[in-house]
């Protein structure tokens, strides 16, 4: 502390030992006393079994027990204003309700999750998430107080509250280790935003070209290099263009060849062509895997 007070009246920078806390970490199950004596400015500063820092409130045995209080404590006030206005049969509508959950409810109970995370192993801990969610979610769906939680998420269209905290942390920690640009290019679309059984595309398959004046080949590779994905463009057997693609290390072959091929829907609204000649387009792939992938309606990626 001598050292920092040093620090500070050279740098004319002053501590305000008023505002100051200390707070001993440790896991350690001590059996003597845990006070101890620390002095700024000759004047002794106050110990604390918590503090808060950045928002988030740190306890002596980093357990984050008081933080995920703190956040339902803060999250309960507008629950149960709303639950004064939002009936079954009047008050807020359920689209009112649902954009109101997740500007206000989520942001607060999960900020900061990637630093009290492991507090989830805990049952004790996730009841208090689930019961802010679990109240939030009565609203909207209006339903009867006996409906379990898991339902209740599935008629307000609402993911569970551990999911999407143990999601933040995850994210959170794929980005510190690649911080580089990381693109997600497989994912599970949403049963909303799959066509319809019947009104799925056919894929044909053709083995020439000679009706096709436009011929696109697509191509993805994995190697001690990296992950790539490349397009050729051919019109009337001259090529046009070439480009390519470099993805993250973490990705696989296939998920190349895939976005080969989506980068090559997108490039054929850019061909210039005049209107009057026809537009028989061909994409070529060598991988058998993604033909069949985008011919099974059940698959949802």
């Amino acid at each position: 502390m001598s050292k920092i007070n040093a620090w500070s009246k050279r740098n004319k920078v002053g501590f305000n030992e008023a505002k100051s806390k200390t707070t001993l970490i440790s896991r350690r199950k001590r059996k003597e006393g845990k006070e101890i004596k620390i002095y700024l400015n000759n004047k002794s500063i106050k110990q604390f079994s918590t503090l808060k820092y950045l928002g988030i409130v740190i306890e002596d045995k980093f357990k984050f027990s008081q933080h995920m209080r703190h956040a339902v404590d803060k999250c309960a006030k507008p629950v149960f204003s709303l639950s004064k206005s939002a009936k079954i049969h009047w008050g807020h509508k359920h689209e009112a309700l649902v954009t109101i959950y997740k500007e206000s409810i989520p942001p607060l109970l999960l900020y900061g999750a990637p630093v009290w995370i492991h507090a989830l192993r805990y049952e004790f801990n996730r009841r208090k998430y689930i019961r802010v969610q679990r109240l939030m979610t009565i609203l909207i769906a209006k339903a009867y107080l006996t409906t379990s939680s898991e339902a209740l998420c599935i008629f307000a269209g609402n993911i569970s509250i551990i999911i999407k905290a143990e999601e933040a942390a995850k994210r959170y920690d794929v980005w510190k280790e690649h911080r580089a640009n990381i693109q997600n290019i497989d994912r599970e679309v949403g049963l909303n935003q799959c066509p319809q059984p019947a009104d799925f595309i056919n894929i044909p398959e053709t083995n020439g070209y000679d009706d096709q004046n436009i011929r696109i080949y697509t191509d993805g590779s994995k190697g001690e290099r990296g992950v790539g994905a490349g397009v050729l463009i051919f019109v009337n057997n001259k090529r046009i263009a070439r480009h390519k693609y470099r993805l993250n290390h973490r990705c696989s072959k296939n998920e190349a060849e895939q976005l080969a091929i989506v980068k090559a829907l997108d490039l054929i609204n850019y061909l210039e062509i005049a209107n009057n000649k026809p537009r028989t387009i061909g994409v070529y792939t060598d991988s058998r895997f993604t033909i069949d992938s985008l011919k099974n309606a059940s698959n949802h990626n």
